[in-house]
């Protein structure tokens, strides 16, 4: 027996002491939470390693290819053209506003 294998078989006595000794002191509701944490870990341990082999056998993706880059000038015939200036002095003055404040007897500016 080399020092692996004592070194293992110390691990799993003390493993053991140590989960007899927590079991003999927990009450019972602590004893099914710790069970049922165990037994979900143990759950999801078979799925986690089909993913994980799935994932690292798939081959490796490549980057796309970057899209090429299009440039348009503008035509230089083309001027550009305003849009016709608005005469101000033809637009009638806007009507005097009044205001009726809400519960108030009196007619307000």
């Amino acid at each position: 027996m080399n020092a692996r294998h004592i070194l293992l078989l110390a691990l799993s006595a003390f493993g053991i002491t140590l989960a007899i000794l927590i079991g003999l002191r927990l009450s019972t509701e602590a004893l099914a939470i710790l069970l049922g944490v165990l037994i979900g870990v143990a759950a999801s341990l078979p799925s986690t390693l089909i993913l994980a082999w799935a994932i690292h056998r798939q081959p490796p993706t490549t980057a796309p290819a970057p899209a090429p880059t299009i440039t348009i000038l503008p035509s230089p015939l083309a001027t550009p053209t305003l849009p016709p200036v608005l005469q101000l002095s033809s637009h009638p003055a806007p009507a005097k506003r009044q205001f009726i404040v809400i519960g108030g007897d009196e007619l307000t500016d």
